[in-house]
């Protein structure tokens, strides 16, 4: 008697679980559980931080870090330019010809001048190297700042120099020829003076 109940029994409690789990129409079924392997892709395992790596550094040296090497410290004492003066001769304006040389760490300028009326001027860069071998060229040969005694000549020509460190005066030499004879503090700096006339640029012509 037992049974026969229980089997009936058995019976409904099957179909109510086969009911629970059957999907209703239009749900979404669930995914299959079985993985898909990928066999042409590998995936790292771990990528590294950008903190981890640090910044990137490249050779290209920059546009400010050019400039700044092309800037030379100042000199211990402060000279920053040196002038060169020519004085020609008392001659004809169309045969006086005087110039000025203007030095810096950076540029070399020469002006052509007749009695005042610039004739010609040029203008190059300079190197600081260059200009402190001359600055260094002229101090070791220890002129004294003065000029020449006298009048000078008529018709002679004279020669001055000028080192100054900002506004500040160095040096103020002067010396003059007269008759083929130098005199003057600056007499001594002959060949120095040579050497600043071959550093100027050439001459680009009447102004």
């Amino acid at each position: 008697m037992l049974s026969k109940l229980l089997v009936p029994l058995f019976a409904v409690l099957c179909a109510c679980s086969a009911s629970a789990t059957k999907p209703e129409d239009g749900a979404p079924k669930a995914p299959d559980a079985t993985p898909t392997a990928i066999d042409s892709v590998t995936l790292p395992t771990s990528l590294p931080s950008a903190s981890a790596a640090g910044p990137v550094e490249t050779n290209t040296p920059s546009a400010s870090a050019s400039a700044a090497s092309e800037v030379a410290p100042p000199r211990a004492d402060g000279i920053d330019k040196l002038v060169l003066h020519f004085q020609d001769a008392s001659v004809p304006p169309p045969y006086h010809r005087s110039y000025t040389i203007t030095v810096t760490p950076s540029s070399i300028v020469k002006v052509v001048d007749s009695y005042g009326t610039i004739v010609s001027e040029s203008k190059a860069r300079f190197q600081a190297a260059d200009f402190n071998q001359l600055v260094d060229g002229l101090l070791k040969l220890k002129i004294k700042s003065g000029a020449p005694a006298g009048d000078g000549c008529t018709g002679g020509t004279g020669r001055s120099v000028k080192l100054l460190a900002g506004s500040k005066l160095v040096l103020e030499s002067s010396s003059s020829n007269c008759g083929g004879k130098s005199q003057g503090p600056f007499a001594a700096a002959e060949k120095w003076v040579g050497q600043v006339e071959a550093a100027a640029p050439t001459e680009l012509g009447p102004r």
